[in-house]
């Protein structure tokens, strides 16, 4: 009786730890894993959004809009070309707080944790950098046509 007490024990074991294994496993289009700009940081993909496709970015002369998103501690596009005067739409999907900062400019918003806000670009024609104040690491180039 105490042998099969102890088989049972043994099979109740295995089946935990397989279940365990199971459980760690996964593929790397699961939400929520680390990608090379969260590991950097230690943070997970707050956003979930990992491997979904970036939006495109227009160049401002037909009327498209330009997006520029903040998620997983990265800005996608990283760069973007727009016409002076043209407006951009910045959409921090993170839920910390990130700053969109032109170097050179006046332009500085502020982004609180999943809200966006709309930049008008009245500069001159140029290339210019931007970048968050908040992450260093986040930072990307825009050019005025």
């Amino acid at each position: 009786m105490q042998s099969r007490f102890r088989i049972a024990l043994a099979l109740l074991l295995v089946v935990m730890a397989f279940g365990a294994l199971a459980a760690c496993g996964g593929s790397d289009s699961e939400e929520g894993q680390d990608d090379p700009a969260n590991a950097a940081v230690g943070e997970e993909d707050p956003a979930g959004t990992e491997g979904e496709a970036e939006s495109p970015a227009g160049n401002g002369s037909s009327g498209e809009e330009n997006t520029i998103v903040a998620s997983g501690l990265a800005w996608s596009p990283d760069t973007i070309a727009v016409d002076t005067g043209a407006e951009i739409a910045v959409d921090n999907q993170d839920t910390t707080e990130h700053t969109f900062t032109i170097n050179g400019t006046d332009i500085d918003q502020d982004l609180a944790g999943g809200s966006s806000v709309d930049v008008t670009i009245d500069l001159e024609s140029g290339d210019y950098e931007w970048h968050c104040k908040i992450h260093p690491s986040m930072t990307g180039e825009l050019t005025v046509n």
